[in-house]
Protein backbone atom coordinates (compact mmCIF):
# COMPACT_ATOMS: atom_id res chain seq x y z
CA UNK A 1 0.00 0.00 0.00
CA UNK A 2 1.33 3.70 -0.34
CA UNK A 3 1.76 5.47 2.63
CA UNK A 4 1.01 8.56 1.16
CA UNK A 5 -2.06 8.64 -0.98
CA UNK A 6 -4.28 8.01 2.24
CA UNK A 7 -4.69 4.06 2.13
CA UNK A 8 -3.28 3.51 5.16
CA UNK A 9 -3.43 3.52 8.40
CA UNK A 10 -2.79 6.94 10.42
CA UNK A 11 0.51 5.91 12.04
CA UNK A 12 1.66 4.65 9.02
CA UNK A 13 0.53 7.84 7.27
CA UNK A 14 2.47 9.74 10.01
CA UNK A 15 5.73 7.73 9.53
CA UNK A 16 5.85 8.48 5.73
CA UNK A 17 5.89 12.36 6.65
CA UNK A 18 8.34 12.14 8.91
CA UNK A 19 10.52 10.22 6.57
CA UNK A 20 9.53 12.83 3.55
CA UNK A 21 10.49 15.87 6.28
CA UNK A 22 13.63 14.05 7.66
CA UNK A 23 14.47 13.49 3.56
CA UNK A 24 13.76 17.13 2.51
CA UNK A 25 15.63 18.59 5.44
CA UNK A 26 18.68 16.44 4.23
CA UNK A 27 18.74 16.85 0.45
CA UNK A 28 16.80 19.56 -0.21
CA UNK A 29 18.06 22.39 2.55
CA UNK A 30 20.21 23.94 0.52
CA UNK A 31 17.97 24.43 -2.39
CA UNK A 32 15.72 27.73 -2.93
CA UNK A 33 12.81 26.19 -4.61
CA UNK A 34 11.10 23.49 -5.75
CA UNK A 35 9.01 22.98 -8.48
CA UNK A 36 5.89 20.63 -6.98
CA UNK A 37 2.68 20.56 -10.01
CA UNK A 38 3.22 24.00 -11.69
CA UNK A 39 3.98 25.42 -8.50
CA UNK A 40 7.28 27.11 -6.73
CA UNK A 41 7.67 25.48 -3.18
CA UNK A 42 10.32 26.55 -0.62
CA UNK A 43 11.80 23.24 1.30
CA UNK A 44 10.32 25.13 4.53
CA UNK A 45 6.82 25.13 2.94
CA UNK A 46 7.40 21.72 1.83
CA UNK A 47 8.02 20.87 5.70
CA UNK A 48 5.49 22.84 7.09
CA UNK A 49 2.58 21.49 5.06
CA UNK A 50 4.13 17.79 5.88
CA UNK A 51 4.12 18.78 9.42
CA UNK A 52 0.26 20.05 8.88
CA UNK A 53 -0.72 16.48 8.07
CA UNK A 54 1.34 14.99 10.61
CA UNK A 55 -1.07 17.30 13.15
CA UNK A 56 -3.96 16.46 11.46
CA UNK A 57 -3.65 12.84 11.68
CA UNK A 58 -2.48 12.64 15.28
CA UNK A 59 -5.87 14.86 15.73
CA UNK A 60 -8.06 12.00 14.01
CA UNK A 61 -6.05 9.46 15.98
CA UNK A 62 -7.55 11.17 19.18
CA UNK A 63 -10.67 12.43 18.12
CA UNK A 64 -11.29 8.83 16.88
CA UNK A 65 -10.16 7.09 20.31
CA UNK A 66 -12.06 9.76 22.48
CA UNK A 67 -15.29 8.99 19.89
CA UNK A 68 -14.71 5.02 20.36
CA UNK A 69 -14.63 5.66 24.56
CA UNK A 70 -17.93 7.64 23.71
CA UNK A 71 -19.27 5.25 21.96
CA UNK A 72 -18.67 2.16 24.40
CA UNK A 73 -20.26 4.65 27.39
CA UNK A 74 -23.22 5.23 25.47
CA UNK A 75 -23.60 1.65 24.59
CA UNK A 76 -22.79 0.27 27.87
CA UNK A 77 -25.64 2.90 29.32
CA UNK A 78 -28.20 1.52 26.64
CA UNK A 79 -29.01 -1.20 28.72
CA UNK A 80 -30.03 0.15 31.92
CA UNK A 81 -31.52 3.28 30.35
CA UNK A 82 -33.66 1.38 27.95
CA UNK A 83 -35.29 -1.31 30.86
CA UNK A 84 -35.70 2.34 32.86
CA UNK A 85 -37.50 4.09 29.55
CA UNK A 86 -39.75 1.23 28.98
CA UNK A 87 -40.93 1.00 32.07
CA UNK A 88 -41.54 4.55 32.54
CA UNK A 89 -43.38 4.69 28.78
CA UNK A 90 -45.60 1.37 30.45
CA UNK A 91 -46.57 3.40 34.13
CA UNK A 92 -47.40 6.73 32.11
CA UNK A 93 -49.54 4.81 29.70
CA UNK A 94 -51.07 2.87 32.58
CA UNK A 95 -51.57 6.16 34.58
CA UNK A 96 -52.58 8.92 31.73
CA UNK A 97 -55.24 8.31 29.27
CA UNK A 98 -55.30 11.87 27.95
CA UNK A 99 -53.28 12.54 25.27
CA UNK A 100 -52.59 16.11 25.84
CA UNK A 101 -51.60 15.25 29.62
CA UNK A 102 -49.15 12.03 27.59
CA UNK A 103 -48.06 14.84 25.15
CA UNK A 104 -46.55 16.51 27.62
CA UNK A 105 -44.25 13.59 28.51
CA UNK A 106 -43.10 13.21 24.92
CA UNK A 107 -45.29 9.90 24.23
CA UNK A 108 -48.55 9.39 22.23
CA UNK A 109 -50.71 7.50 23.20
CA UNK A 110 -51.32 3.88 21.24
CA UNK A 111 -54.39 3.63 18.96
CA UNK A 112 -56.69 1.05 19.16
CA UNK A 113 -56.82 -0.60 15.78
CA UNK A 114 -60.32 -0.38 14.57
CA UNK A 115 -61.38 -3.76 12.70
CA UNK A 116 -62.48 -3.74 9.17
CA UNK A 117 -65.33 -5.18 8.25
CA UNK A 118 -64.27 -8.96 7.36
CA UNK A 119 -63.38 -9.30 10.82
CA UNK A 120 -66.10 -8.29 12.38
CA UNK A 121 -68.52 -10.58 10.35
CA UNK A 122 -66.25 -13.20 11.22
CA UNK A 123 -66.08 -12.25 14.87
CA UNK A 124 -70.14 -12.67 14.27
CA UNK A 125 -70.02 -16.04 13.15
CA UNK A 126 -67.72 -17.29 15.71
CA UNK A 127 -69.90 -15.76 18.41
CA UNK A 128 -72.79 -17.26 17.05
CA UNK A 129 -71.45 -20.54 16.77
CA UNK A 130 -69.92 -20.50 19.88
CA UNK A 131 -73.81 -20.11 21.71
CA UNK A 132 -75.51 -22.48 19.41
CA UNK A 133 -72.54 -25.47 20.76
CA UNK A 134 -73.01 -24.15 24.04
CA UNK A 135 -76.29 -23.87 24.02
CA UNK A 136 -76.70 -20.00 25.59
CA UNK A 137 -79.63 -18.64 25.21
CA UNK A 138 -80.32 -14.44 25.76
CA UNK A 139 -82.40 -13.15 28.59
CA UNK A 140 -85.38 -12.86 26.28
CA UNK A 141 -84.88 -16.64 24.71
CA UNK A 142 -84.96 -18.09 28.66
CA UNK A 143 -88.51 -16.37 29.57
CA UNK A 144 -89.61 -18.30 26.67
CA UNK A 145 -88.37 -22.01 28.36
CA UNK A 146 -91.04 -23.71 30.57
CA UNK A 147 -90.69 -27.13 32.19
CA UNK A 148 -93.23 -29.09 31.03
CA UNK A 149 -95.36 -32.18 33.03
CA UNK A 150 -95.62 -34.13 29.54
CA UNK A 151 -94.01 -37.64 30.00
CA UNK A 152 -95.13 -38.85 26.32
CA UNK A 153 -92.03 -40.48 24.05
CA UNK A 154 -93.32 -39.89 20.50
CA UNK A 155 -92.04 -42.54 18.43
CA UNK A 156 -88.98 -41.44 16.82
CA UNK A 157 -87.15 -38.80 19.21
CA UNK A 158 -86.83 -37.86 22.91
CA UNK A 159 -86.24 -34.66 23.69
CA UNK A 160 -83.57 -34.91 26.90
CA UNK A 161 -81.89 -32.25 28.62
CA UNK A 162 -82.62 -29.91 25.69
CA UNK A 163 -80.54 -32.43 23.24
CA UNK A 164 -82.27 -34.58 20.92
CA UNK A 165 -81.72 -37.98 21.01
CA UNK A 166 -83.07 -41.66 19.00
CA UNK A 167 -85.57 -43.17 21.58
CA UNK A 168 -84.66 -46.42 21.56
CA UNK A 169 -88.00 -48.48 22.47
CA UNK A 170 -88.57 -46.96 18.45
CA UNK A 171 -86.16 -49.41 16.77
CA UNK A 172 -87.23 -52.09 18.71
CA UNK A 173 -90.92 -52.37 18.26
CA UNK A 174 -90.27 -51.83 14.36
CA UNK A 175 -88.64 -55.28 14.50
Amino acid sequence: MNKLNGKSTSSAQIDAFLKLIAGVNKHFSKVPTLTLASQSVTPAQLVATLQAGIDALRLVETKRGEWHDAVQQLTASRGSTKALLLALNQMLLAMFKDAQTLSDFGIVPRKRQTPNAATKAAAALKSKATRKARGTLGSRAKLQVHGSTDTTVSSDTAKVNGAVSTSSSSSLSKS
